[in-house]
């Protein structure tokens, strides 16, 4: 374990296939399924392998409002060790979707990042941030990989690693 951060989280999960301009997953700072905690969280990197042999437009964006995932589809990480409490947490389907900058997904403002992926299965991305600049993900916001396609997408097999920052980033020392 560095010592920048505090625990380390890592989650894996199966998405939907989601239709056109519809997210993939949700990646909230705070854990739903504990909500009186208030996190923040650091991204570290996220991967991505196709499933279906749909071809898959993917992008990474916060948004505006999260979304309400469903119970069943709310999952927390496990911890690099056993007495960490989770941090964070995703959601795969929604009572109500996140919403975005309709300029992001106009085309008129830019996204975090984004990637076609072709129609064979084990296509894959990675996405990843440093221990000393992760992508950060406060309590009440969340972010999202998008499916910015004009056309249904395929299922991903997601893996995203994180961890928790006990100390601000921008009161961290120089090693």
């Amino acid at each position: 374990m560095s010592k920048f951060r505090g625990a380390g989280y890592i989650i894996a999960v199966d998405t939907l296939a989601p239709a056109a301009g519809v997210p993939f997953l949700e990646i909230f700072g705070q854990n739903l399924l504990a909500p009186d905690t208030q996190d923040e969280v650091g991204i570290l990197s996220i991967t991505g392998v196709l499933l279906d042999a749909t071809a898959s437009n993917i992008g990474l964006v916060r948004t505006t409002a999260p979304g309400t995932p469903k119970a069943a589809k709310t999952f927390a990480p496990y911890a690099e060790n056993a007495i960490s409490t989770p941090v964070g947490s995703i959601g795969s389907d929604w009572d109500v979707l996140p919403t975005v900058d309709a300029a992001v997904l106009a085309g008129t403002l830019p996204w975090m990042t984004r990637t076609p992926l072709p129609a064979v299965v084990g296509a894959s991305f990675v996405l990843k941030w440093s221990e000393r600049s992760p992508l950060r993900v406060f309590g009440d916001s969340s972010v999202v990989l998008w499916n910015y396609g004009a056309a249904a997408a395929g299922r991903l097999a997601i893996t995203i690693e994180w961890a928790y920052y006990p100390i601000p980033l921008n009161q961290l020392k120089s090693p």
